[in-house]
This record gives structure tokens, sequence and C-alpha cells, in this order.
């Protein structure tokens, strides 16, 4: 409860039937707006390095690239997902982590935590699930 800020190592993860663009080293959950962010900037959210994947537009569509940080590199595949499909898949991700918000809650109430509800605000301001769009 005294930390500044809370990580979830990991992120986002891009899936399709033949491919999967997992997020790479240091990309944590907590930036997960970013790619909602994206839709208004064009900036790639931080996706990780080692390798780096990033994200760019191209015209309708999202392209989701497996390695180069902004420069495809050689090995470096790319997943396409028009913008409406992304944007769905972003409102779903935003759903899960609401309901992650709430088995927190329910979590400490559980195990006998003094006071959930801060809890579940730290995780809510920490991760800015409940933050309008």
């Amino acid at each position: 409860m005294e930390a500044e800020s809370l990580v979830l190592p990991g992120g986002i993860q891009i899936v399709s039937e033949e491919k999967v663009i997992p997020p790479s080293c240091c990309c944590g959950l907590e930036t997960w707006r970013e790619w909602i962010d994206f839709l208004q900037t064009d900036h790639s959210p931080w996706l990780g390095h080692d390798p780096s994947p990033w994200v760019e537009r191209q015209g309708n569509s999202i392209r989701i690239w497996s390695d180069g940080g902004t420069v495809p590199t050689r090995d470096a595949f790319y997943m396409d997902v028009s913008q409406p499909e992304f944007e769905k898949a972003l409102m779903r991700v935003e759903r899960e982590l609401q309901a992650f918000l709430f088995s927190i809650e329910s979590w400490a109430q559980d195990i006998g935590f003094a006071k959930p509800n801060p809890l579940f605000q730290k995780f809510d301001h920490c991760f800015k699930i409940w933050k309008a769009v």
C-alpha cells in the first residue's frame, strides 16, 4: 500500500491463428492504456525490448510488428488488425481488468485484509482501470 506505484510484468499479447507477439522484457500491464492512446496519437505503446515489438497505423488497419522498435528487423513479422477489431479487443482488455480489479477487493475481504477498498483504489490508480476514455 505504501509503494508509489504497482507493476504487473507482462502486458497485452497479440495472437492470431498462426502467430503470437508477446510483450517483451520490461513491459508491464500498468501501461495498457498506451494502446488506447495510440488510437489518438499514433505513438506506439511501449511493448518492451529484446525483441522490441511496436505498433503502427497502416491506412484503416493497425499493424503490430514483432521486433524492431520503429523499423522492422530482418526476422520481424507483423499482424494486421482492422481498427474496429483493435478497438473491440481493447474494450475486452478493459472489461477483463475491471473484473480483475473487483476480484482483488473480494480476495482482500476473504483473507481479512484490513482495508480492502484502499487496495482496490490503489490498483485502480496505478493501472488506470476506471479512467474515462
